[in-house]
Protein backbone atom coordinates (compact mmCIF):
# COMPACT_ATOMS: atom_id res chain seq x y z
CA UNK A 1 0.00 0.00 0.00
CA UNK A 2 1.28 3.22 -0.86
CA UNK A 3 0.15 6.52 0.33
CA UNK A 4 1.10 10.72 -1.04
CA UNK A 5 0.52 13.93 -0.11
CA UNK A 6 -0.72 16.68 -2.19
CA UNK A 7 -1.38 20.32 -1.85
CA UNK A 8 -3.76 22.74 -3.80
CA UNK A 9 -3.12 26.15 -3.87
CA UNK A 10 -1.91 26.13 -0.16
CA UNK A 11 -5.85 25.61 0.70
CA UNK A 12 -6.49 21.50 0.11
CA UNK A 13 -4.40 18.74 1.54
CA UNK A 14 -4.87 15.06 0.31
CA UNK A 15 -4.15 11.85 1.43
CA UNK A 16 -5.20 9.10 -1.36
CA UNK A 17 -4.24 5.41 -0.44
CA UNK A 18 -3.22 3.29 -3.48
CA UNK A 19 -3.78 -1.16 -3.30
CA UNK A 20 -2.86 -3.28 -5.82
CA UNK A 21 -5.76 -4.05 -8.07
CA UNK A 22 -8.33 -2.23 -7.04
CA UNK A 23 -9.29 1.48 -7.04
CA UNK A 24 -7.86 4.18 -5.60
CA UNK A 25 -10.08 5.63 -2.78
CA UNK A 26 -9.13 9.04 -0.87
CA UNK A 27 -8.77 8.64 2.76
CA UNK A 28 -8.72 12.02 3.93
CA UNK A 29 -9.30 15.56 2.44
CA UNK A 30 -9.74 18.84 3.88
CA UNK A 31 -10.69 22.38 2.39
CA UNK A 32 -9.06 25.29 3.56
CA UNK A 33 -10.45 29.12 3.59
CA UNK A 34 -7.03 31.49 3.06
CA UNK A 35 -5.94 31.90 6.13
CA UNK A 36 -6.07 28.06 6.93
CA UNK A 37 -9.59 27.89 8.54
CA UNK A 38 -11.34 24.37 7.69
CA UNK A 39 -14.26 24.64 6.43
CA UNK A 40 -17.54 23.46 7.13
CA UNK A 41 -18.88 20.09 5.80
CA UNK A 42 -15.95 20.01 3.52
CA UNK A 43 -13.72 17.54 5.47
CA UNK A 44 -12.91 13.82 5.17
CA UNK A 45 -11.38 12.29 8.26
CA UNK A 46 -9.84 8.55 8.02
CA UNK A 47 -8.15 6.76 11.23
CA UNK A 48 -5.13 6.57 11.13
CA UNK A 49 -4.77 10.87 12.09
CA UNK A 50 -2.91 12.25 9.30
CA UNK A 51 -0.32 14.51 10.11
CA UNK A 52 0.06 17.55 7.46
CA UNK A 53 -2.70 20.41 7.60
CA UNK A 54 -2.77 23.84 5.95
CA UNK A 55 0.47 24.72 3.80
CA UNK A 56 1.70 21.00 4.57
CA UNK A 57 2.34 22.12 8.19
CA UNK A 58 1.50 19.32 11.08
CA UNK A 59 -0.30 20.11 13.80
CA UNK A 60 0.75 20.90 17.63
CA UNK A 61 -0.69 17.99 19.40
CA UNK A 62 -1.38 19.96 22.90
CA UNK A 63 -2.54 23.52 20.86
CA UNK A 64 -4.26 21.89 17.47
CA UNK A 65 -2.72 25.17 15.72
CA UNK A 66 -0.04 24.41 12.47
CA UNK A 67 3.23 23.86 14.29
CA UNK A 68 5.44 25.91 11.19
CA UNK A 69 9.30 25.32 12.10
CA UNK A 70 9.46 28.75 13.96
CA UNK A 71 5.50 29.66 15.03
CA UNK A 72 2.12 28.77 15.83
CA UNK A 73 -0.59 29.82 13.33
CA UNK A 74 -4.11 30.39 14.21
CA UNK A 75 -5.90 30.00 11.12
CA UNK A 76 -9.54 31.17 12.43
CA UNK A 77 -8.05 34.55 12.76
CA UNK A 78 -5.49 34.60 10.32
CA UNK A 79 -2.61 35.45 12.54
CA UNK A 80 0.50 34.00 14.21
CA UNK A 81 0.35 33.33 18.17
CA UNK A 82 3.90 34.61 18.66
CA UNK A 83 5.60 37.78 17.18
CA UNK A 84 8.01 37.84 13.84
CA UNK A 85 11.77 36.77 14.32
CA UNK A 86 12.46 38.14 11.17
CA UNK A 87 10.60 41.50 12.01
CA UNK A 88 9.11 41.46 8.35
CA UNK A 89 6.12 43.98 8.83
CA UNK A 90 4.93 46.58 11.10
CA UNK A 91 3.05 43.92 13.36
CA UNK A 92 4.86 41.25 14.42
CA UNK A 93 1.76 39.06 13.83
CA UNK A 94 0.72 39.92 10.43
CA UNK A 95 0.54 36.64 8.41
CA UNK A 96 1.45 36.03 4.57
CA UNK A 97 1.50 39.83 4.22
CA UNK A 98 -2.06 39.57 4.59
CA UNK A 99 -1.86 37.88 1.30
CA UNK A 100 -2.62 33.69 1.55
CA UNK A 101 -3.71 33.43 -2.18
CA UNK A 102 -0.25 34.59 -3.92
CA UNK A 103 2.32 33.41 -1.48
CA UNK A 104 3.84 30.80 1.38
CA UNK A 105 5.87 31.43 4.76
CA UNK A 106 7.52 28.12 4.85
CA UNK A 107 8.74 28.19 8.37
CA UNK A 108 6.91 31.20 9.94
CA UNK A 109 9.51 34.17 9.10
CA UNK A 110 9.88 34.90 5.80
CA UNK A 111 6.67 35.50 3.52
CA UNK A 112 7.49 34.31 -0.16
CA UNK A 113 5.23 35.95 -2.47
CA UNK A 114 5.10 34.95 -5.83
CA UNK A 115 4.59 38.58 -7.52
CA UNK A 116 7.97 39.44 -6.39
CA UNK A 117 9.39 36.59 -8.36
CA UNK A 118 7.49 37.45 -11.19
CA UNK A 119 8.49 40.54 -11.55
CA UNK A 120 11.76 40.10 -10.50
CA UNK A 121 12.03 37.93 -13.29
CA UNK A 122 10.41 40.31 -15.59
CA UNK A 123 13.01 43.24 -14.90
CA UNK A 124 16.06 40.38 -15.51
CA UNK A 125 14.83 39.96 -18.49
CA UNK A 126 13.69 43.75 -19.49
CA UNK A 127 14.71 45.30 -22.49
CA UNK A 128 17.00 47.89 -21.26
CA UNK A 129 15.30 50.71 -22.93
CA UNK A 130 12.29 50.17 -20.31
CA UNK A 131 14.70 50.41 -17.70
CA UNK A 132 12.52 52.63 -14.70
CA UNK A 133 16.11 54.17 -14.30
CA UNK A 134 18.48 53.94 -16.97
CA UNK A 135 21.54 53.70 -14.32
CA UNK A 136 20.30 50.67 -13.13
CA UNK A 137 22.00 47.36 -13.33
CA UNK A 138 20.12 44.57 -15.16
CA UNK A 139 20.23 42.87 -11.19
CA UNK A 140 18.95 46.40 -9.97
CA UNK A 141 16.48 46.37 -12.16
CA UNK A 142 15.20 43.37 -11.58
CA UNK A 143 14.73 44.03 -8.24
CA UNK A 144 13.17 47.15 -8.15
CA UNK A 145 10.91 45.53 -10.76
CA UNK A 146 10.07 42.66 -7.85
CA UNK A 147 9.83 45.49 -5.59
CA UNK A 148 7.64 47.30 -7.54
CA UNK A 149 5.14 44.76 -8.36
CA UNK A 150 4.67 43.20 -5.21
CA UNK A 151 3.49 46.38 -3.15
CA UNK A 152 1.09 47.15 -5.90
CA UNK A 153 -0.26 43.59 -5.08
CA UNK A 154 -0.13 44.34 -1.80
CA UNK A 155 -1.85 47.67 -2.10
CA UNK A 156 -4.38 45.70 -4.50
CA UNK A 157 -5.10 43.10 -1.69
CA UNK A 158 -5.40 45.51 0.84
CA UNK A 159 -8.64 46.83 -0.68
CA UNK A 160 -10.77 44.77 1.29
CA UNK A 161 -9.79 46.59 4.40
CA UNK A 162 -9.85 49.91 3.22
CA UNK A 163 -12.74 52.26 4.11
CA UNK A 164 -13.62 55.98 3.96
CA UNK A 165 -11.82 58.02 6.27
CA UNK A 166 -14.89 60.16 6.69
CA UNK A 167 -17.00 57.11 8.41
CA UNK A 168 -18.24 56.65 11.25
CA UNK A 169 -16.43 53.40 13.21
CA UNK A 170 -19.64 51.38 12.29
CA UNK A 171 -19.36 52.77 8.62
CA UNK A 172 -16.38 51.26 8.36
CA UNK A 173 -16.91 47.75 9.51
CA UNK A 174 -19.99 47.80 7.47
CA UNK A 175 -17.67 48.89 4.48
CA UNK A 176 -15.90 46.49 4.73
CA UNK A 177 -18.07 43.02 5.56
CA UNK A 178 -20.03 44.64 2.35
CA UNK A 179 -16.69 43.68 0.57
CA UNK A 180 -16.10 40.47 1.77
CA UNK A 181 -20.03 39.55 1.49
CA UNK A 182 -22.27 41.20 -0.14
CA UNK A 183 -19.92 42.93 -3.11
CA UNK A 184 -17.52 39.78 -3.42
CA UNK A 185 -18.03 38.44 -6.54
CA UNK A 186 -16.91 42.07 -8.06
CA UNK A 187 -14.35 42.84 -5.35
CA UNK A 188 -12.65 39.49 -6.80
CA UNK A 189 -12.98 40.31 -9.96
CA UNK A 190 -11.70 43.65 -9.53
CA UNK A 191 -8.88 42.50 -7.69
CA UNK A 192 -7.91 39.99 -10.52
CA UNK A 193 -8.02 42.71 -12.99
CA UNK A 194 -5.81 44.77 -11.14
CA UNK A 195 -3.36 42.22 -10.60
CA UNK A 196 -3.34 41.32 -14.51
CA UNK A 197 -2.93 44.97 -15.54
CA UNK A 198 0.39 44.61 -12.72
CA UNK A 199 1.49 41.62 -14.45
CA UNK A 200 1.63 43.39 -17.80
CA UNK A 201 3.59 46.29 -16.38
CA UNK A 202 1.21 48.61 -16.67
CA UNK A 203 0.54 49.89 -13.04
CA UNK A 204 1.81 53.53 -12.08
CA UNK A 205 0.42 53.15 -8.58
CA UNK A 206 -1.83 52.56 -6.15
CA UNK A 207 -3.61 54.33 -3.77
CA UNK A 208 -7.09 54.85 -1.59
CA UNK A 209 -10.07 57.12 -2.03
CA UNK A 210 -12.33 56.74 -0.03
CA UNK A 211 -12.97 53.16 0.68
CA UNK A 212 -12.08 52.46 -2.87
CA UNK A 213 -8.91 51.56 -4.12
CA UNK A 214 -7.74 53.50 -7.45
CA UNK A 215 -5.19 51.79 -9.66
CA UNK A 216 -3.30 54.53 -11.98
CA UNK A 217 -1.64 53.28 -15.06
CA UNK A 218 1.37 53.32 -17.49
CA UNK A 219 -1.02 53.98 -20.13
CA UNK A 220 -0.30 57.22 -21.65
CA UNK A 221 -3.49 59.49 -23.12
CA UNK A 222 -0.95 62.60 -23.72
CA UNK A 223 0.24 63.62 -27.63
CA UNK A 224 3.14 65.89 -28.03
CA UNK A 225 1.63 68.63 -31.12
CA UNK A 226 3.99 70.01 -33.60
CA UNK A 227 4.66 73.03 -31.36
CA UNK A 228 6.12 70.84 -28.56
CA UNK A 229 3.36 71.27 -26.56
CA UNK A 230 1.76 68.37 -24.78
CA UNK A 231 -2.05 67.57 -24.71
CA UNK A 232 -4.21 64.79 -22.79
CA UNK A 233 -6.18 64.03 -25.60
CA UNK A 234 -8.93 61.79 -24.04
CA UNK A 235 -9.29 60.44 -20.72
CA UNK A 236 -10.28 57.10 -19.36
CA UNK A 237 -11.39 55.01 -16.63
CA UNK A 238 -13.33 51.86 -15.64
CA UNK A 239 -13.92 50.22 -12.15
CA UNK A 240 -14.91 46.58 -10.72
CA UNK A 241 -16.22 46.78 -7.80
CA UNK A 242 -14.34 49.15 -5.45
CA UNK A 243 -11.15 48.82 -7.78
CA UNK A 244 -11.05 52.26 -10.50
CA UNK A 245 -8.67 51.82 -12.90
CA UNK A 246 -7.63 54.66 -14.91
CA UNK A 247 -5.14 56.24 -17.52
CA UNK A 248 -1.93 57.91 -16.09
CA UNK A 249 -3.31 61.48 -16.37
CA UNK A 250 -7.33 61.11 -15.56
CA UNK A 251 -8.79 64.09 -14.06
CA UNK A 252 -10.96 64.29 -10.56
CA UNK A 253 -13.56 64.35 -13.03
CA UNK A 254 -13.01 60.88 -14.32
CA UNK A 255 -11.86 59.84 -11.10
CA UNK A 256 -15.14 60.94 -8.71
CA UNK A 257 -17.73 59.89 -11.87
CA UNK A 258 -15.85 56.07 -11.39
CA UNK A 259 -16.22 56.15 -7.85
CA UNK A 260 -20.04 56.51 -8.56
CA UNK A 261 -19.88 53.54 -10.06
CA UNK A 262 -18.31 52.30 -6.98
CA UNK A 263 -21.09 53.35 -4.83
CA UNK A 264 -24.07 51.47 -7.75
CA UNK A 265 -21.73 48.04 -6.80
CA UNK A 266 -22.35 48.62 -3.05
CA UNK A 267 -26.48 49.03 -3.68
CA UNK A 268 -26.46 46.22 -6.46
CA UNK A 269 -24.66 43.55 -4.83
CA UNK A 270 -23.82 40.63 -6.52
CA UNK A 271 -26.55 41.33 -9.86
CA UNK A 272 -23.60 44.42 -10.28
CA UNK A 273 -21.65 42.45 -12.42
CA UNK A 274 -24.85 40.67 -14.67
CA UNK A 275 -26.45 44.23 -14.65
CA UNK A 276 -23.19 45.97 -15.61
CA UNK A 277 -22.02 43.86 -18.42
CA UNK A 278 -23.01 45.94 -21.11
CA UNK A 279 -21.01 48.75 -19.98
CA UNK A 280 -17.83 48.31 -21.69
CA UNK A 281 -19.34 47.18 -24.83
CA UNK A 282 -21.61 50.61 -25.16
CA UNK A 283 -18.24 52.46 -25.03
CA UNK A 284 -17.32 51.08 -28.92
CA UNK A 285 -20.31 53.29 -30.15
CA UNK A 286 -18.80 56.57 -28.53
CA UNK A 287 -18.62 58.88 -25.66
CA UNK A 288 -21.84 60.89 -26.19
CA UNK A 289 -23.81 57.19 -26.72
CA UNK A 290 -21.93 55.82 -23.66
CA UNK A 291 -22.74 58.98 -21.61
CA UNK A 292 -26.17 58.29 -22.15
CA UNK A 293 -26.61 54.25 -20.41
CA UNK A 294 -28.50 54.17 -17.79
CA UNK A 295 -25.74 52.75 -15.52
CA UNK A 296 -23.98 55.92 -16.58
CA UNK A 297 -26.46 58.34 -15.39
CA UNK A 298 -26.73 56.64 -12.60
CA UNK A 299 -23.09 56.29 -11.62
CA UNK A 300 -23.02 60.39 -12.52
CA UNK A 301 -25.93 60.79 -10.14
CA UNK A 302 -24.48 59.00 -6.86
CA UNK A 303 -21.46 60.40 -7.39
CA UNK A 304 -22.95 63.83 -7.66
CA UNK A 305 -24.80 63.28 -4.81
CA UNK A 306 -21.96 61.83 -2.50
CA UNK A 307 -19.48 64.70 -2.96
CA UNK A 308 -21.54 67.64 -3.00
CA UNK A 309 -23.85 66.57 0.44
Amino acid sequence: MGCRKFTYQNFSSLKIVYRKKKVSEQKKRIDYYPFGMPMPNRNIQDANGYRYAYQGQEKDPETGKEAFELRLWDGRIGRWLTTDPAKQYDSPYLGMGNNPINGVDPNGAYFIIDDFLVGFFGGLFQNRDNFSDPNKTRLGNAFSNGSRLAGNSAKIWASFGRTDPDKTTAGKILQVVSKFIWELPQSLTGVFAGQTIGYINGVDKVYGFKGATVIQTKFDTTTKLSDGSIVDTWDWGFTIGSIITTDQTASNVIIRHEYGHYLTSRVQGPLFLPLNILSPISVLFGEEFHSKMPWEKWADKKSHRFFNK
